[in-house]
Formats: structure tokens, C-alpha cells, sequence
């Protein structure tokens, strides 16, 4: 989405006029001369001519006389989250394909539209700006319409020679040869390859084939000299010289190091490693919504941004903080590692990418631990959480039987019930409790409506409201409805409200809790060593 912040004709005397660009910025030349210094590069101001400076670039206005331009700033905005009553986004950068000096064959169109837009907002009044909002969405056309023909032919080759480097960095490679796959003189290919990728090709090679070595250190488990073969370097002592050199470390040490430098960009996967006694470099972290993991939270060394959104939801300055981490291991789901993040975690450190649907709870949890080479923790941490759930399953057979059990979420107003994925594994699948609708049609967590309700005639209600005044709205109205008041469980006074943890929580430990707390709720005259003296060894 496109959101225009401002629209001004300025007059600029021969001086100089440094400044920063909060949004995008795009200026036409009116009249005059002079020259603008964008990120560092010099472009030369004449009347008719235009630039576009990205969001975030400093850049120096030089008239050399009276110099009139207008300016259009505005947004490329990405949602990161919404809710029912706001929405929230965020800035990006670098989303059109030409920046600087824009072609002098576009100029015209975006120069027509630039001052029709100043016109328009000259003068106060809603239909004014609407008609001009429309204009930039058509200006915004143009722009991302535009490219160089020089700068696209350059910019492929380029792009030739880089994926030939991902797909042959195990074969010896030279400038020459690379230069001969980009289809350009070695000269140029260097110097425009430096100033696009900000390293020379061969610097390139070695970040590429150090990155490979580092992948099959820690997520294959290869040994030094294998790693080093199979990345490009036929020379065991050469490749610990260039390792170290370009990491830091050595690669034993790297390998070594592994459990102390993970960062974990999944809520659950950080839960996971909790539970196997890894406290992760950094992780996704909201510590108002994480309350119950305030210890954990002081050991985490770097707090990410938590986020339920997957592609672009890491944000830049996460991007950066990662970058100058360099932990050895970034942990995440394949929702979250996917087409442009993935390329860019892949060039901060090996990724290992867990499939989110694809596997349960105890599937990510085998999987981290294979990872991390903790299987055996995590096979006892199993077998205890199966006897302890054998044991409160066999003391709800005597309290609970055949009746069915609903849990009902109340989040924003709405109600919603929820798959065998997150808390129906447990009462369901471990607990053998009866489930009053089909698991199996929901995928997650579904809306639904009173009606549903209604029709599952629920035995016995768990009740998980949060603290919205919608919610606190619904939740007094649905008391009071006869409907509500004529359900088993109600009538039974069976209905027991729940918090969020451990009932919403994706994560073993919070499985664990909730055995426990279905215990004290649906059978609290049982205890622990009763049921122990019943269960089969």
C-alpha cells in the first residue's frame, strides 16, 4: 500500500542542503541547475529532470542557481499485523526497480502528474485530496515500470555470475572465469560487482563457500576436513586459515560453539529448547504477553521482535541485530524462512527450517532435539509427559467417562474453538477426552458462533477470555442468554474459565502444565499418587 505524506514546491538558492528521507521521496526539477548527491553518488539537476530517493538514504541537494523543485513524499507500507480494531505496518525500503536519476523518456509523464498532485493539494478540501491520492497510485505506476537498459543488462550479468558462484563454489574458480560467465571484461566486472554487492568477486566466493562449510558443520554434523573439501577448499590448513579469518574462529570452535549461539526466530521452537536445557542467543521475545517466562527472558542475551507474520515480519533492525550476532544456528518454521527472508538469514548463518503444519508438537520437539543433539533428553522428557498423562487420564475415566469436554476461546469478540494441533492434542489425543465436534475439520483454531455451541451440548466448558472489552462485553451478554443458561455444562455448573497459559501455549512445557491443571479442575479429589499406584509400569 501506497500512502502519500506531503506534497511541496520549494525554492532552493546556490548552497548546499543535506537531509535524510523519512518516507520515499520523489523531485522534479521546475527550473534551474544543480546537482544532488544521493547515498553518495552525483546526479546532475536540469529542468524537467527527476530523481527518487529511497526511504532512509541521506541524500544533499547542490543548487548551482535558483533551483525549484517539487517533492512527493510518501509510503510503501507492509502490514505486519491486524486485529479487528487497528492494523499496523511498516515502512519498506528498496521496492521500486530504479533509484537516482530517473530516464529522461519517463520524465514528462511523472513531471505531468508530480504538478497536477501539487496543484491539487495547493488548495484545502477532501475530494481534492482523494482525486490526488489516485494520481500517485497512477504516478506509482510509472515508477515501478521504470528501468535502465544499461542498468539491467549489468545488473544481470551480475546476477549471472552470483548464482554461478552458489551453484560451482566447490570447483575452482577465478576472476577471469567469472567474468567470462557474466559475459563482461574482468575490469568491469570487478569494479561494478564491488559496487553492487559492496565485496569483490572473489571475496563473494569465500563468503559463499565459508557459509556452505558452516551449513554442513551444523546441520550435517560433517567433520572439519570433509567440509572444507566439499565447499571449494582442497587444502585442510587453508580452509581453517580462511575460516577463521572470515569467522572469527576456527571451525572446530564454530562447531563447538554451536548450543551457545543459536538464535530461534519461533515462540514454540524457543519453548522447545527451553525445555531441552538451551538457552538461545537471541529469540523472538514480547515479554507483556510472556509473562510466565520472565527467568528464561534474563537469559536471553537478544530480544527479536515477536511476530505472527511470516514473510518481510522480521524488521530491518532485527536484520541488522542478527547480523552483528552471527550466531552459528538460526532456528525457525518454514512460515516464517521463506523466499526473500530466507536468502537473507542464509547469508547470516545456517538456517534450519522446521515444517510448521507438517509436523505435531512432538514432531518439532524430536526434530530440535536431533538438532541440537539432545534426543535422549528429549525421549526421557517424552516418557515422563506419557506416564503423567496416563495417570490423569486414568483418574478422569472415574470423574469425567464419556462426557464431552469444549474448550471455548473468547479472543476480541470472538468465539473460536481449536484443531488437534495445539491444546485438543492434549485433551483429546492424550487425555482421551471425548470432543463434542470433528477435530479432525479444523485445521488450527475456527471461528464460530453461539449456534455451534448449541449443537455440541458440551458437558463440561473450559473458558479461555481475554481481557478486550469486547470480549468482557460478549461474555456478560452470553450469561444471560437462555440458550447459554440451558447447556449441560452450565446447568451443571461445570463451566471453569482457564488463563492463557498453559491452555493457548504451543510447547512442552506448557503440555506439561496443563495435564496438571485438567487434573485439579475435572478431578480434583485425585491426586498424583493415587493414580501412580494404578498405572501400569
Amino acid at each position: 500500500m501506497y500512502a502519500m505524506q506531503g506534497c511541496r514546491s520549494l525554492d532552493y538558492p546556490p548552497g548546499s542542503y543535506p537531509s535524510t528521507a523519512a518516507s520515499h521521496l520523489l523531485g522534479v526539477v521546475i527550473e534551474g541547475r544543480g546537482r544532488i548527491l544521493i547515498g553518495g553518488q552525483a546526479y546532475t539537476l536540469t529542468a524537467g529532470s527527476g530523481v527518487l530517493i529511497d526511504h532512509g538514504t541521506d541524500y544533499e541537494l547542490l543548487p548551482s542557481e535558483r533551483l525549484q523543485l517539487v517533492w512527493i513524499a510518501f509510503d510503501d507500507l507492509i502490514e505486519t499485523s491486524s486485529t479487528e480494531r487497528e492494523r499496523h505496518y511498516y515502512k519498506r525500503a528498496g521496492g521500486f526497480p530504479l533509484y537516482g536519476l530517473l530516464p529522461a523518456t519517463a520524465m514528462p509523464a511523472v513531471a505531468d502528474l508530480a504538478r497536477q498532485i501539487e496543484a491539487l493539494l495547493a488548495e484545502p478540501g477532501e475530494r481534492r485530496r482523494h482525486r490526488a491520492d489516485r494520481l500517485l497510485q497512477e504516478l506509482i505506476g510509472q515508477l515501478l515500470d521504470m528501468t535502465s537498459a544499461t542498468q539491467v543488462s549489468t545488473a544481470d550479468a551480475l546476477a549471472r555470475a552470483a548464482d554461478y558462484i552458489r551453484t560451482h563454489h566447490d570447483k575452482p574458480l577465478t576472476r577471469d572465469r567469472l567474468a567470462e560467465a557474466a559475459g563482461l571484461s574482468p575490469w568491469y566486472f570487478s569494479h561494478q560487482f564491488k559496487r553492487w554487492l559492496g565485496v569483490t568477486p572473489m571475496e563473494y566466493v569465500h563468503q559463499v563457500r565459508i557459509r556452505h562449510a558452516k551449513e554442513l558443520l551444523i546441520l550435517h554434523r560433517s567433520g572439519i576436513r570433509e567440509a572444507g573439501e566439499r565447499s571449494g577448499y582442497a587444502d585442510e590448513p587453508y580452509f581453517r586459515k580462511k575460516f577463521k579469518q572470515v569467522v572469527g574462529i576456527t571451525p572446530a570452535d564454530y562447531r563447538k560453539n554451536k548450543l551457545a549461539r543459536i538464535a530461534s526466530l519461533s515462540y514454540t521452537f524457543t519453548s522447545h529448547l527451553l525445555t531441552l536445557g538451551i538457552v538461545p542467543l537471541a529469540a523472538t521475545v514480547d515479554r507483556e504477553r510472556e509473562a510466565h517466562r520472565q527467568e528464561a527472558h534474563a537469559s536471553i542475551a537478544v530480544h527479536l521482535r515477536r511476530a505472527i507474520f511470516r514473510e518481510d515480519a522480521l524488521f530491518e533492525e532485527d536484520f541488522a541485530r542478527l547480523g552483528s550476532l552471527q550466531p552459528s544456528l538460526i532456528v525457525g518454521d518454514d512460515l516464517m524462512i521463506q523466499g526473500e527472508t530466507a536468502a537473507r538469514l542464509g547469508d547470516i548463518a545456517p538456517c534450519q527450517v522446521i515444517p510448521w503444519l507438517g509436523l505435531d508438537w512432538r514432531g518439532h520437539f524430536l526434530q530440535i532435539a536431533r538438532l541440537v543433539e539432545r534426543e535422549s533428553e528429549a525421549a526421557a522428557w517424552l516418557d515422563a509427559y506419557d506416564r503423567r498423562a496416563l495417570q490423569v487420564r486414568m483418574a478422569l475415566t472415574e470423574t469425567v467417562g464419556d462426557a464431552s469436554v469444549l474448550l471455548l476461546r473468547i479472543s476480541f469478540g470472538q468465539l473460536s474453538v481449536f484443531g488437534e494441533r495445539n491444546v485438543g492434542a492434549v485433551l483429546h489425543h492424550d487425555l482421551g477426552l471425548r470432543c463434542p465436534y470433528d477435530l479432525g475439520l479444523i485445521a488450527v483454531e475456527q471461528a464460530i458462533d453461539l449456534a455451534f455451541v448449541m449443537r455440541c451440548q458440551p458437558d463440561f466448558l473450559l473458558l479461555a477470555i481475554d481481557d478486550s472489552p469486547a470480549s468482557q462485553s460478549m461474555w456478560e451478554l452470553m450469561q444471560e442468554h437462555p440458550q447459554w443458561q440451558s447447556l449441560p455444562a452450565v446447568r451443571d455448573r461445570r463451566c471453569y474459565q482457564i488463563a492463557a497459559y498453559p491452555w493457548l501455549e504451543y510447547s512442552p512445557e506448557a503440555h506439561r502444565r496443563m495435564l496438571e491443571q485438567a487434573m485439579s479442575l475435572l478431578a480434583p479429589h485425585h491426586s498424583f499418587e493415587q493414580t501412580a499406584q494404578l498405572a501400569p509400569e
